[in-house]
């Protein structure tokens, strides 16, 4: 049987970075991953680039573009302690086939489609956003012994809603190695965790695909923002004291068409050829999204 080439992880530049075939051979790889980690899944959300797919399943335009990566974001539980697995992190790791790189919270496939996979967490007293989590083995024994002695995770500003505000997704996929079909179910977080992370990310890196991902969940989200604000409200999640904030953050930064929002976002669709007139249209597109969203959230 063929074997597809290697994933390059992209930068998030451009859409011509992406390539949403390959999201079915993904899913079915997170699948295979996630039940390497055994146990420690349960306490494991996945977030990032594969969400809106998983959380859109019929899309009423173009298809999600997909990721070239796996970001999981691991629980409080975990990472506190409060809970201890039978085996580690790490070593479900390096039996799935991953070893570490450079950065510790970032492994690969050391064969096949060498993807990537990086962990997250939510933010500490000890670990504010940003700084990477390892836990001590005298300060922390249990979390210290789930993770493993060299893996980390990345605190994030959003990790506490990513990892709370979750949903169980069910999907068919083709595990790799000749695995065979199943049904596999996801934890993944929900769409007030994933707009949380995302408008964090928009203001805090230089990624336009963090702005595709916010504008394309939004308008696919079925009945469109109405849908979107309908979720967001039915989330166990919403009355956070962090989301105000956050949903403030996220108005701002698609408040006009210069804004860092429907700026990201026509960078990220815009070709070449097109012309000023062309991303000016992309930038109200994106800004026309989220002001709907808006006034749906706000006369809720």
């Amino acid at each position: 049987m063929a074997t597809d080439p290697p994933v390059e992880p992209a930068d998030g530049a451009h859409h011509s970075g992406y390539d949403p075939s390959t999201t079915e051979v993904i899913l079915g790889e997170t699948a295979a991953l996630l039940r390497a980690l055994g146990l420690t899944s349960h306490h494991t959300v996945l977030i990032g680039g594969m969400v809106p797919n998983l959380l859109v399943l019929d899309p009423p335009g173009p298809a999600h573009l997909g990721t070239t990566d796996i970001d999981l974001c691991l629980s409080i539980a975990l990472i506190d302690g409060d809970t201890a697995e039978y085996d580690r992190i790490e070593t479900c790791l390096r039996s799935a086939g991953f070893q570490p790189t450079k950065k510790s919270f970032r492994w690969r496939q050391s064969s096949g489609l060498r993807l990537v996979v990086e962990f997250f967490c939510p933010t500490t007293d000890q670990c504010p956003a940003g700084r990477l989590y390892r836990p001590r083995q005298v300060e922390n024994p249990t979390a210290k012994h789930n993770m493993g002695g060299n893996l980390t995770a990345v605190a994030l500003d959003a990790g506490e809603l990513l990892s709370t505000d979750t949903v169980t997704v069910s999907r068919e996929v083709i595990l790799p190695n000749d695995g065979g079909r199943m049904s596999y179910e996801f934890t993944v977080c929900g769409l007030l965790g994933f707009l949380a992370a995302k408008t964090a990310a928009l203001h805090k890196r230089d990624k336009p695909k963090d702005a595709y991902d916010i504008v394309w969940i939004t308008e696919s989200w079925p009945d469109g923002p109405r849908g979107a604000a309908a979720a967001i409200t039915a989330s166990p999640q919403y009355g956070h004291q962090d989301v105000p904030q956050i949903l403030d953050s996220l108005y701002d930064a698609f408040s006009a068409v210069d804004k860092v929002g429907p700026a990201s976002y026509a960078r990220f669709l815009a070709d070449p050829q097109d012309t000023p007139a062309d991303r000016i249209r992309l930038a109200r597109r994106a800004t026309g999204a989220i002001n709907e969203l808006r006034r749906h959230l706000q006369g809720s």
